[in-house]
């Protein structure tokens, strides 16, 4: 999904969604304005920050969830700086 937003406008649950829109999104949410510049180049990195990959699947509506293999009836929602654990 981030991948795609790199590379233009995508659209999810009709919302659209471009780095200038994520840009302005992720201003809003904080006490510092986060440019244009700035998005393009957490999607640009290879090595992303985990915060930063939350923080902007959060902004579309995403969880990031992890489950273990072994035990598909529990899963935690990974947030940034904590963890929900959620049983199915």
């Amino acid at each position: 999904i981030l991948v795609e937003v790199m590379k233009n406008t995508v659209m999810l649950d009709g919302k659209q969604y471009t780095q200038t829109r994520m840009a302005e999104e992720l201003s809003a949410k904080s006490d510092k304005k986060v440019t244009l510049a700035a998005v393009n180049d957490r999607l640009k990195n290879e090595n992303m920050k985990i915060s930063n990959f939350i923080e902007m699947l959060d902004l579309m509506g995403y969880e990031v969830v992890a489950r273990p293999k072994a035990d598909k009836r529990t899963e935690y929602v990974v947030e940034a700086g904590t963890d929900r654990k959620r049983v199915k």
